[in-house]
């Protein structure tokens, strides 16, 4: 074997393959992130509009006693009644005037709010399809990159007339070394275990992650709450009561739970399209997606997640 061969091409393969993992993890954020944003505004429209209709019911009552205000000092004998009568009739006409705009403004809400649900319900089926072709399109991209690795480390895994090997550099600025090391393999292949639960004492902690400024798409504050409540839902995971979505699904019905604040979100986020991913190789971990919910499970002391675990054997 020729002791100049440019191993680092393996490496360019894995970052290539990092790459198409950053990709998908943005595409995901960034559609979360806007689904977030619009369940906001669609609970502040719900809220607006709550507000219009007490609005409503108020003048309504408002004008209702106006009108008996002005029927009964227009039963009066006293022909002094009318001096004052024209303030009643003001009264009643303000009180219209009143209930004219309320019931407008409580229409407009009401517009905009389905406008809104309407374009909540496209854009889901929109974000759907995008999430799929993100996942879908870069696994079948990484499958490709994996296989490729493979076959390349099984080159770079024959044995040089020495008898020594070439160790695969994981640092593009180092010159080319030549070390002794004990035989490696020359066979494997990726095994997909899908998502079990799975300690994480021995994933690395993520370095590139401090604290609470590095929580861009998910607020801090708001995976902890999603994490509090994973630990409530693992235990009838795993008993198999609720292994299946429909479970979680109903539950959220029956509480009156919304998707924002539902279990649902909560069981997507750790057993669907957006499970923690982590790979595999010998006895090394390697976090392709959810690092930031790794980062802060250790720091709450959660021992145990749900990870969709790729294995190199």
């Amino acid at each position: 074997m020729n002791e100049s061969i440019n191993v680092r091409r393996v490496q360019t393969l894995r970052n290539l393959k990092n790459s198409f993992n950053n990709f998908s993890d943005d595409i995901q954020g960034s559609l979360i992130a806007i689904e977030h944003e619009l369940q906001r505004v669609l609970d502040s429209l719900k809220r607006n509009l709550e507000a219009c209709e007490r609005n409503v019911a108020n003048t309504k009552e408002e004008l209702q006693d106006a009108r008996e205000a002005l029927r009964d000092r227009e039963s009066m004998d006293d022909d002094e009644c009318y001096d004052d009568i024209d303030e009643y009739i003001e009264r009643v006409e303000e009180a219209r005037r009143k209930l004219v705009y309320a019931e407008n403004e409580r229409f407009k809400s009401r517009r905009w709010l389905a406008k809104i649900e309407t374009a909540i319900q496209h854009f889901g089926i929109h974000a759907k399809r995008l999430k799929a072709l993100a996942t879908d399109r870069t696994d079948k991209a990484k499958a490709i990159l994996d296989q490729a690795m493979v076959d390349l480390q099984k080159y770079l895994n024959l044995s040089t007339p020495i008898g020594s090997e070439i160790e695969i550099l994981s640092n593009s600025n180092r010159p080319l070394e030549r070390t002794i090391s004990e035989p490696k393999r020359t066979t494997g292949r990726w095994v997909k275990n899908g998502v079990i639960d799975l300690g994480i004492n021995e994933i690395p902690i993520p370095k590139d992650i401090v604290g609470s400024q590095d929580f861009k798409k998910v607020p801090i504050e708001e995976m902890r709450a999603g994490l509090e409540r994973l630990k409530e839902m693992m235990p009838i995971i795993q008993s198999g009561v609720g292994a299946k979505k429909d479970y979680w699904v109903e539950r959220d019905r029956q509480l009156g739970l919304d998707n924002f604040n539902g279990y649902v979100k909560i069981y997507d986020a750790f057993y669907g399209h957006d499970a923690i991913r982590v790979e595999k190789i010998d006895n090394k971990y390697d976090i392709i997606n959810g690092r930031h919910r790794i980062w802060l499970a250790k720091q709450m002391g959660i021992t145990n997640l749900p990870i969709n675990l790729v294995e190199f054997k």
